[in-house]
């Protein structure tokens, strides 16, 4: 009896024999592949086709790509790519995602049809993983549009995202259905089929007829869908028949569609989740995401994606200074999107690179100032991993604190992302156990606080007791409460001795240091200040100083300078401060453009001059050229402000690592060399990497020239981009934002007084007078109308 087996090893003999007998001329290329390809693997035949008759026929991609029935292009703001990537919430600035929320709310409650506003919002959930809010929205959208395409595709994508049970797979086929019903066809509706196919929820039929409206026959085969979509477009065809396929033959078609496609992102993305997160094969995700990361200009949407897909990779092969440089990189490529300085802080810490902490504690608190809510939670976390590393015990509790604060949040809130579900619930147990490391009495430190303010004698071996238990946890924090005991009892030289020993021992936060200036202060001592800062700012060399400590300590410094009466000194230090702004996003800024390209004392003075010249802005690789210059100065601008020599700077016994030439530059850039490699090499990564959209050093630049008719040009050029920046990132309601900001209208108005440019300043004067009023600032309203009166009779107004 011949078996089905023996029946099929016959049939392929007799084909393979019936095709060897058969001569075909060698010029019909087509045929002759056709012959050489097994018939049952048509796409590796096509692929084949194309690469061997490309050179022949400039249009043969015709032989591999169908017209396609609809518009399958699919970009950054389409559902479709929900169906790909684990998630898209990295794929949109978070900055961008809290503006475009703002405008959201305000087109719903400002005009009479709202649908544009929820369904922005409704984008906005589902890019951030909040699917039950995106659907609470569409349903408002559909409410009063119940027959938008758009609408009711996104509505499909979402809940199949969701999908859990039979009644939720019956609503998303009749959804599906209707729109096909009106013969209107997109990928998005058959995908969405074959997942509720794939899902086995609803009985799947034998057969299809009549677009499956007869009874007992709930949903086809998840093939018939895949099918579907395949005559649509053949790149998204092969794309869902690798849904279905076993894993073997699912990896053939996607290096196939790498290979015919290299521009399109789906089939990269989903073969580096293949490969990272199911085989876990971290050299062969490398090498898929590195072609990618390659052809990243072709596939712009997606290359943030991409980008932090090869970090991870990169990471995972264990080139950790390649994944820093990479991220780097990026971020100074495009720092709009913050997301890659809290990856590129997260590899920091993980690393066990001690030098570039500092840079990662500073990256991290920037991006407190910069990301969601939804991430602070994550922030918190590597920040106490961070400050474990340095021994700063209580730093490290109130971090863990936070961050446990931020988790349960995001628990209540029921998290829809089950990655990001089980990531968070891992980190809660990892920070529980670790609070119990660094455990602090808080009532201590309350008690501690209690005493420094009502000292009286008969508190005092209570307060020594309780500073021996706080230096268990922390020595340097007990010696600098004794410190502050000592200046309580008036022995203010004794203390002031004591804080400056322990700067020897001082750590990242220079808490110590922070402590002197505030008591100098309560003396007037401006003069003492200036020099300890003057020694503080050869310390903030080191990279292990995180940014916002080094921008302090400058602030400090200026204003120490501007109590000695030393101006031009001070606005030259504010003037310095500008080298660590981010590369620029935000437009109309030349004045601190211009300074962050400043390599020297001159550049700083002659700002003004050089706007003048350029009314338009450099180019951005101008700009990275200046900025790499300032890196390759070896030292920062302050050290020459200040007069240290190179030997003064050279010796700096806080400098980690004194061969590394670049160790003391603050910019948010890699290394020079990383300019002009494709890809990471990793000696370019950059430990002083410094990031900070810190711009009130713009507003006290313009206010010290005001107050003290100093540098009119100057103050004028930076109270303008002042402006621009706190209206770019201001918080509205808060009323420190909003009273800073008619303070530099104020200002702007008295340094356009200055410049006898009478008109300008009585139109600044009045635009903020109403707001000053509102704030409270009583003597500047005063002045204001006192100055509106003068340009009354000068028939200014």
């Amino acid at each position: 009896m011949t078996t089905k087996s023996q029946i099929t090893l016959e049939r392929t003999d007799f084909f393979h024999f019936i095709t060897s007998k058969i001569r075909v001329n060698r010029k019909n290329t087509i045929i002759t592949e056709k012959m050489k390809a097994h018939q049952t693997s048509p796409l590796l035949y096509e692929a084949h086709i194309s690469s061997t008759t490309k050179l022949q026929h400039k249009r043969s991609n015709i032989i591999i790509i169908n017209t396609p029935l609809i518009n399958t292009q699919v970009d950054v703001q389409n559902c479709f790519m929900l169906f790909i990537a684990k998630s898209l919430r990295n794929l949109l600035p978070d900055i961008e995602i809290v503006k475009f929320k703002q405008t959201c709310l305000n087109i719903i409650s400002n005009l009479d049809n709202p649908c544009e506003g929820h369904f922005g919002l409704a984008k906005i959930y589902c890019y951030e993983g909040k699917y039950t809010l995106a659907l609470q929205q569409l349903k408002l959208v559909l409410a009063t549009d119940p027959n938008d395409i758009s609408y009711l595709i996104w509505l499909i994508v979402i809940k199949s995202l969701c999908l859990k049970t039979k009644k939720q797979a019956y609503k998303i086929k009749s959804l599906c259905y209707r729109i096909l019903m009106a013969k209107i066809q997109k990928i998005e509706v058959y995908w969405a089929l074959m997942k509720i196919a794939m899902s086995e929820l609803l009985e799947v039929g034998k057969e299809i007829d009549k677009l499956l409206l007869e009874v007992g026959k709930e949903i086809d085969k998840p093939e018939f869908y895949a099918s579907k979509i395949l005559k649509m477009d053949k790149y998204y065809g092969y794309l869902a028949w690798t849904q279905l396929f076993d894993e073997k033959k699912a990896e053939k078609i996607l290096k196939v569609l790498i290979e015919i496609w290299p521009n399109k992102p789906e089939a990269f993305i989903m073969m580096w989740n293949f490969y990272y997160y199911f085989t876990k094969d971290y050299e062969k995700s490398l090498r898929v995401i590195e072609k990618a990361y390659l052809s990243i200009k072709e596939m712009k949407d997606y290359e943030v994606l991409i980008s932090l897909n090869y970090a991870r990779s990169l990471h995972k092969v264990k080139n950790i200074r390649q994944a820093i440089e990479l991220l780097q990189v990026e971020y100074t490529r495009r720092s709009v999107y913050i997301i890659y300085l809290y990856h590129y802080a997260r590899l920091c810490i993980k690393s066990g690179d001690d030098i570039f902490l500092g840079s990662a504690i500073g990256s991290l608190k920037e991006c407190l100032n910069i990301c969601s809510e939804n991430r602070h939670g994550h922030i918190y976390y590597w920040l106490a991993k961070a400050y474990l590393r340095l021994y700063e015990r209580i730093l490290a509790f109130k971090s863990i604190k936070k961050a446990l604060i931020h988790f349960s949040k995001d628990i209540e809130s029921k998290l829809e992302d089950p990655t990001l579900e089980k990531r968070t619930y891992t980190k809660v147990e990892e920070l529980k156990n670790l609070l119990g490391t660094c455990y602090i009495n808080i009532e201590v430190f309350n008690r501690i606080k209690y005493i420094l303010k009502n000292f009286q004698s008969d508190m005092i071996e209570e307060f020594s007791t309780l500073v021996k238990i706080v230096k268990e946890c922390d020595k340097l924090y007990g010696e600098m409460l004794e410190s502050q005991a000592l200046w309580k009892f008036d022995y203010k030289d004794d203390a002031l001795k004591a804080l400056y020993n322990s700067f020897k021992t001082t750590r990242v936060q220079m808490k110590s240091f922070f402590l002197m200036v505030k008591l100098l202060r309560q003396e007037s001592d401006y003069a003492s200040i200036k020099k300890i800062c003057e020694k503080m700012i050869n310390k903030c060399r080191s990279p292990s100083i995180p940014v916002q400590v080094w921008l302090e300590v400058h602030m400090i410094f200026a204003k120490s300078l501007i109590k000695l009466n030393n101006i031009n000194k001070a606005i030259l230090i504010y003037k310095c401060l500008a080298q660590v702004q981010p590369a620029p996003y935000i437009p109309d800024l030349l004045y601190t453009r211009i300074l962050q390209q400043a390599n020297t004392v001159e550049d700083l003075i002659n700002t003004p001059q050089v706007v003048g010249k350029y009314k338009d802005i450099r180019t951005h690789e101008d700009l990275k050229f200046q900025r790499i210059q300032l890196l390759c100065s070896k030292r920062n601008l302050s050290s020459l402000i200040i007069g240290e020599g190179e030997d003064d700077i050279q010796k700096s016994r806080f400098v980690l690592n004194e061969d590394n030439q670049f160790l003391g530059s603050r910019t948010p850039e890699p290394l020079p060399k990383a300019r002009f490699s494709r890809t990471p090499i990793g000696d370019n990564a950059n430990p002083g990497f410094s990031v900070s959209i810190h711009y009130l050093f713009l507003y006290k630049i313009g206010k010290i020239s005001a107050k003290y008719k100093i540098g009119i040009d100057d103050g004028l050029l930076a109270m303008h981009d002042f402006l621009i920046l706190h209206h770019y990132w201001m918080k509205e309601g808060i009323e420190t934002d909003e009273k800073i900001k008619v303070k530099a209208i104020y200002w702007m108005g008295v340094l356009y007084h200055h410049n006898e440019q009478y008109q300008q300043a009585s139109q600044t004067f009045q635009e903020c007078l109403c707001m000053l009023f509102q704030l409270g600032l009583t003597e500047m309203s005063e002045k204001v109308q006192m100055a509106l009166k003068e340009y009354r009779v000068l028939g200014c107004n």
